[in-house]
């Protein structure tokens, strides 16, 4: 008679037992990760917890702590010589903001005091300067749309005055408009390099750091359309240009090597519903944008749904460090993997494999060390270093929640619908489930 398995079924409890590891960042050298690790608070279920934990890539360690997991620290960013760490935190107040930690020893120090709080850091080339979007009040707009800071209460009434009103993830957009700022690294006043009334987002550097790239959608009919641009402003503010021509999407811009092109996500098929994303350069200067995925027939980026991870973070495709190609994550039948592109048009190779989920990445200055975070449907996501076909996990912060449960693997099935398409998807049969005997 078969042995009875001492693990248990899963329950809705175990949500709060589940660690959530996310946003690796391996240093400029290649010899660490660091990476995110966030629960559920156990003594207030709708709050979440997390903290920054850093390992040697070559696994000679087990992760440490680099912070305390008491607040919500978040998006760390190696500086370019690989000696500090900018993160964003909530430890002093319910916004987050910037602070920036000396690996070589030392408190974290606090860089921004936004009254919205500040969002992702990027450092400029040289690590003077790091920039960032953050949430501005539009005056004219609170006013008449009836908002008031008094006592922090919220208005009796509110007039909506626009279509796209509200977002997932956060909520009423009120007044606020996301725009890009500028701030020192040892600390100072913040300079806000955009403004208007629209959201300016994803600031990445040019590598002499005089542009600065981002996406905003500046039109008239924004409110009513999927469409927005790709463009650069001066790092010490001035005029705004505009890149593309409003005729589809843009995302997670990234400046080549050289500076002389951008790479991002999109496409320039107008407003088709529904349109494939493909990975884009442009010439810096602007111009003809074209594709490097064309001829791929699968999906640039990271869709693969998950309640496990954050869906809206971004996920930047990788420069190789002498400009010949991009590395980025292509979907395909319920997989993610990590994908080259030659920018000269040769054929695109993926560098993982395997019926899993690689959630995010990052690609140390040599292009060939990565740091990942994978998950397949019996296991959460770990954090894992690659160096060519050499692959090992970095972390465990869910293998002892592991060795209490059983998961039941998903089973990929076909089917062919009434106008002769393959549908695909997936079986996850309960624990016990035998077949009904005809």
């Amino acid at each position: 008679m078969p042995r009875r398995s001492a693990r248990r079924p899963v329950s809705a409890d175990d949500l709060y037992q589940l660690r959530f590891v996310s946003d690796p960042q391996i240093s400029p050298d290649g010899s660490q990760v660091v990476y995110v690790c966030a629960w559920v608070d156990a003594e207030d279920h709708t709050r979440y917890r997390s903290k920054l934990m850093l390992v040697p890539f070559d696994g000679s360690a087990a992760p440490r702590a680099l912070t305390s997991g008491k607040h919500r620290d978040n998006a760390p960013r190696w500086s370019p010589d690989g000696c500090s760490l900018a993160f964003v935190s909530d430890r002093d107040q319910e916004r987050g903001q910037v602070f920036v930690l000396p690996l070589t020893g030392g408190e974290a120090r606090q860089i921004t005091t936004l009254k919205r709080g500040a969002g992702a850091p990027a450092w400029s080339p040289n690590g003077d300067r790091i920039a960032f979007s953050a949430k501005v009040d539009i005056p004219g707009i609170a006013e008449q749309e009836g908002q008031s800071d008094d006592k922090g209460k919220q208005p009796r009434v509110r007039v909506v005055t626009r279509v796209r009103s509200k977002a997932d993830g956060e909520g009423l957009l009120q007044s606020l408009r996301k725009h890009l700022f500028v701030v020192n690294a040892d600390g100072g006043p913040e300079k806000q390099i955009t403004d208007g009334d629209w959201d300016d987002a994803e600031p990445a550097w040019s590598p002499d750091g005089d542009l600065i790239a981002f996406t905003s959608s500046r039109e008239k009919d924004r409110d009513f359309t999927i469409l927005n641009d790709l463009f650069v402003v001066p790092s010490n503010g001035g005029k705004a240009k505009r890149l593309t021509r409003h005729i589809g999407q843009v995302g997670s811009p990234v400046f080549s090597p050289d500076g002389g092109q951008i790479a991002y996500y999109g496409h320039d098929k107008g407003w088709q519903y529904g349109a494939r994303t493909d990975l884009m350069v442009i010439p810096r200067q602007g111009g003809e944008a074209r594709s490097l995925s064309a001829d791929l027939d699968e999906e640039l980026g990271n869709v693969a749904l998950s309640d496990a991870r954050d869906p809206f973070a971004p996920l930047p495709a990788r420069w190789l460090p002498d400009g010949s190609g991009l590395l980025a994550p292509v979907s395909a039948f319920g997989r993610v993997a990590i994908t080259r592109f030659d920018t000269n048009g040769g054929p695109a190779q993926k560098l993982t494999e395997g019926d899993r989920e690689v959630a995010a990445f990052s690609a140390a200055r040599d292009g060939r060390r990565l740091a990942c975070t994978i998950s397949d449907p019996t296991h959460p996501y770990e954090l894992y270093a690659i160096d060519g076909d050499t692959e090992r996990q970095l972390s465990n912060e869910n293998a002892e929640w592991l060795q209490t449960v059983e998961l039941s693997p998903a089973e990929a099935f076909e089917a062919t619908s009434t106008d002769d398409q393959t549908v695909r998807g997936w079986l996850i049969k309960p624990l016990g489930f035998s077949e009904r005997k005809k």
